[in-house]
């Protein structure tokens, strides 16, 4: 890219930026100078201030000394987000990273995201449900159903959050049972590509001390991409789950919480098309027969083998709190169990290339215990101990195919003769304590460790699969047996100040070092080799403010991390069969600023948004693949001398799908028409600067920046019984990927996209109703 183009988008950015900072200042200046804080909060003007648990304690969100963005469950529900992948499209800082199993699909923050689709990997970013990590990627993934809030919380959190959690944690809130209150809600749609959902909960007193709350979720939507080979529609999708809340408090002193829930999801999916193919290649010429030219909103695939992913997620848990006079003793203890069954075609062409078949498990149990002082004195603060086991099973997976290669007659061939099954036991513990000390009414000094200690398990087993010969046909598979344990422990830290300025303006300066445990390599034939753990170190300044009577809440941080060791996933296509490798990048820099305000003007109109302007990048990473064609004079050379692998130096480079800028803007009007009858409308925008989606940033692996809007509007009782909105998503049809991958055993610029339902227009209509106390 040359200067000018630089200085364009340089420009461009300050704009949006300029622009939308403009947006946030221009309620402010509309809003009457001498309005009170009573007279807003008794207009309804002022802006509602939601009490957060970024520090596994009750807090104002303002109070925090963390940047965190927190979104109610009914503001999820009026802007018709009902998916945990929405969450990107209200925090700008974070990302949501696709493959082709749906079930390894996670979150990222401020650029920096698990690249592994192992179930054996620990996330970078923590996704914790009613005070439980989920700790495989997709296992908490899907429908957002009778939600109380959601809480980003952003840079290194695992001291206080279970496990790892090097990047940040997304807490979701699902809502806890009343005492003594009977009613119920539920939401109806009917959207593009006859997609219907249902969701519902209903809230049963069972006499004084107790109450039940029942939830549940069901959704159906049609396929939308057309294979031409299978002569059907694929990337559908069958969900449905349900979740049991009983709630017993017996006195003031002791309260119980427990939570059984079930989903399960069947997709025929997810499917890729050709995005780029050479003309008069070989990959052109096998997809023109079927109609097929490859483009970049190509919707129709050509893949022969059938794709279809199934995952069944169990789960539960039992939250104990109880009042030590003042302090308060906290004991969760949870289970949950993750099955995955899928069949993909990888390859994006009608013959059988390349496709996998899976089988895997994993089963996790946790006790954590907290003890939480009083908040009234000088000294606070918030001890606990955690423990944690995760096993990971494979069965019967394997990769097969003939790659294309003429010579070899069609039948069923494994990249080796042999099938895997392993089974991976991590198991961790850790103590740990954070204390805020007030050294005086405005000042406070923040201080608190982890110690944690990993212990690690493999046992792998490959053995021949009769009637399968292997490719080459020399490439037999013996009986092996992988066989080994390690472990490693580890300190994290976070130390920092919060200042109150004014009664409603805090700022906070804080230094925190992370951890994310090893990852076992599976690089040696009998024992085991893990990674290096990843370590992030991050400073972080922010300021936070309600001004103008309530009416605007503005919140800036800065930050700059190193992360040591960054754990970096690579898809090496210099081999045969092409394999994914975990290693080691040497540094990874993340820095940049984030805005966040919500405002508004007068009690039927407000606005909110957020910007994230940031820089992510490799310092040192000088063992990445090679994009497939990338010749020497792009910088792909020998791994080793007289080695057939090939590597590329990837230091200074994008990490993959980490935009240097996003940014959301909403606004939202309701005011009533008549007695009785209120009319809504909403409007939101999310903006995504251009991302490579593989560490080497080839350049045919680039989606281009893209802006989706969004609108809701309709009517509602004043009382809050029923809501009846159309709403839709990607108002103007702008295409976007959400995943590009080199296609394999192809030639240079041959590329396969993936791309979910909202990648197009997408419109319906719902119904909200709410009953009872």
């Amino acid at each position: 890219m040359g200067q000018g183009t630089d200085r364009r988008v340089a420009r461009r950015r300050g704009l949006m930026l300029g622009l939308l900072m403009a947006t946030s200042a221009f309620p402010v200046a509309l809003l009457p100078a001498t309005a009170s804080a009573a007279q807003a909060e008794a207009d309804g003007a002022g802006v509602e201030e939601l009490v957060v648990t970024a520090q596994r304690r009750e807090e104002r969100l303002q109070d925090v000394p963390v940047a965190v963005t927190a979104v109610s469950g009914e503001t999820l529900e009026r802007r018709n987000f009902t998916d945990t992948a929405n969450i990107q499209l209200i925090a700008p800082s974070v990302i949501f990273n696709t493959f082709s199993n749906p079930g390894s699909s996670a979150f990222g923050i401020r650029g920096v995201a698990t690249l592994s689709q192992s179930n054996q990997t620990e996330q970078a970013v923590a996704l914790v449900i009613d005070g439980v990590v989920m700790s495989v990627p997709g296992q908490g993934l899907g429908e957002l159903s009778d939600i109380a809030r959601v809480e980003v919380l952003r840079g290194p959190q695992g001291m206080l959050f279970g496990k790892n959690a090097s990047a940040g944690v997304i807490q979701v809130i699902t809502e806890n049972p009343d005492l003594g209150a009977w009613g119920g809600k539920a939401r109806l749609s009917y959207a593009s590509r006859n997609e219907a959902r249902g969701s519902g909960s209903v809230n049963l007193p069972v006499g004084e001390t107790a109450a039940l709350r029942l939830s549940g979720f069901y959704r159906t939507r049609d396929g939308y991409i057309y294979n031409a080979v299978r002569r059907e529609d694929q990337n559908d999708d069958e969900s449905f789950g349900a979740r049991v809340k009983f709630l017993w408090r017996p006195s003031d002193k002791l309260s119980l919480v427990a939570i059984l829930d079930a989903s399960q999801t069947d997709h025929l999916c997810c499917v890729p098309t050709v995005r780029s193919a050479a003309p008069g290649g070989a990959l052109a010429n096998l997809i023109a027969p079927y109609g097929v030219v490859a483009n970049e909103e190509n919707e129709t695939s050509t893949l022969n083998f059938a794709t279809r992913n199934y995952f069944t997620n169990h789960g539960a848990s039992l939250e104990a709190n109880y009042q030590l006079g003042d302090f308060t003793l906290t004991s969760i203890t949870a289970w949950r169990d993750f099955k995955s069954k899928g069949t993909n075609d990888i390859d994006a062409r009608p013959i059988d290339n390349l496709s996998t078949i899976t089988n895997s498990v994993a089963k996790q149990t946790s006790q954590e215990f907290r003890l939480a002082s009083p908040t009234s004195g000088r000294l606070d603060y918030v001890l606990g101990l955690y423990y944690y086991r995760k096993v990971a099973e494979g069965c019967c997976g394997f990769v097969f195919g003939d790659f294309g290669v003429p010579a070899i007659v069609r039948q069923n061939r494994l990249i080796s003769t042999g099938t895997t099954s392993s089974r991976f036991v991590n198991t961790s513990y850790a103590a740990f304590g954070q204390a805020t000390f007030a050294i005086t009414d405005a000042f406070d000094l923040i201080a608190g460790a982890r110690y944690t200690r990993d212990d690690y398990k493999l046992n792998s087993a490959s053995v021949p699969v009769p009637g399968y010969i292997g490719f080459p046909p020399t490439f037999q598979q013996p009986n092996t047996t992988q066989r080994g344990e390690s472990d490693n422990d580890n300190w994290s830290w976070r130390f920092g100040g919060a200042y109150k300025l004014t009664g409603d303006i805090n700022a906070y300066a804080t230094v925190a070092r992370g951890y994310k445990g090893p990852v076992p390599l599976n690089d040696t034939p009998t024992s085991i080799r893990l990674s290096r753990a990843e370590i992030p170190t991050s400073y972080e300044v922010g300021l936070k403010s309600v001004l103008f009577e309530r009416r605007l809440i503005l919140n800036l941080a800065a930050w700059t991390a190193k992360y040591k060791d960054f754990q970096a996933s690579v898809f090496d296509y210099s081999l045969l069969p092409p394999a994914a490798r975990t290693t080691n990048a040497g540094s990874l820099k993340t820095e940049g600023v984030e805005v966040e305000f919500n405002a508004r003007l007068t009690r039927e109109f407000s606005l909110s948004g957020g910007v994230t302007l940031q820089k992510v990048r490799f310092q040192d990473f000088r063992g990445d693949a090679c994009f497939i064609g990338q010749t020497a004079a792009e910088g792909c050379v020998a791994a080793a001398p007289g080695s057939t692998s090939t590597i590329t130096d990837s230091s200074g480079n994008r990490l993959p799908n980490a935009p240097d800028l996003a940014w959301s803007l909403a606004v939202n009007y309701e005011r009533p028409i008549s007695a009785g009858l209120n009319a809504f409308a909403n409007a939101n925008y999310y903006w995504k600067d251009a991302v490579y989606f593989a560490s080497n940033n080839s350049p045919f692996l680039r989606q281009d920046s893209y802006g989706v809007f969004g609108a809701t509007a309709g009517v509602a009782s004043s009382d809050g019984r029923w809501r009846l909105s159309v709403f839709a998503r990607n108002l103007f049809d702008q295409f976007y990927v959400s995943r590009l991958i080199d296609v394999p055993n192809s030639a240079r610029g041959d590329v396969m996209q993936y791309h979910d339902a909202e990648a197009r227009r997408y419109v319906g209509v719902a119904l909200n109703v709410n009953w009872g106390g």
